[in-house]
């Protein structure tokens, strides 16, 4: 079966995304639609993905996706999410602090649970959650974590 993957965002992130899933994705994937806030600004800088952009969620999930990739930034999160998983499509954040809220965290987990959906959260997107995860076993009970960005 091959995996109808959707983008929202194509900023650094959704362009690296895309990338990456064009070179490596094999014949089980298929890139069906990405989601850009500024549809004129991407069609100038990426003609030759004009089949593929929209500035429509609508349009987007009319694409019969299967997964959506959010590369957009906790606010795309607030616009984006509950709707695409209420469509009946698997949800990967790449922006998990968008789950900091409890609030937000809370509401997006019910919505994928009443619609048999997963909130797929890659580890990757924080550094070393797989060896927090693991170091938790053997009583690990609290971590400061710091970010900067550029």
């Amino acid at each position: 079966m091959t995996e109808r993957i959707a983008l929202i965002g194509y900023g650094a992130i959704g362009l690296a995304v895309h990338r990456l899933l064009r070179e490596h994705g094999g014949q089980s994937i298929e890139v069906v639609g990405i989601l850009v806030r500024d549809l004129v600004r991407a069609l100038q800088q990426s003609p030759e993905e004009a089949p593929l952009l929209t500035g429509s969620l609508h349009d987007l999930l009319d694409r019969r996706l299967t997964l959506a990739v959010e590369c957009a930034g906790h606010e795309a999160v607030d616009a984006h999410a509950e709707t695409v998983l209420q469509a009946g499509v698997d949800l990967l954040l790449v922006s998990v602090g968008a789950l900091a809220d409890s609030a937000r965290h809370q509401a997006l987990l019910q919505t994928a649970r009443s619609h048999s959906k997963r909130l797929i959260l890659p580890s990757g997107a924080i550094g070393g959650i797989d060896w927090l995860s693991a170091a938790r076993t053997a009583g690990l009970r609290q971590v400061t974590y710091r970010s900067r960005k550029p």
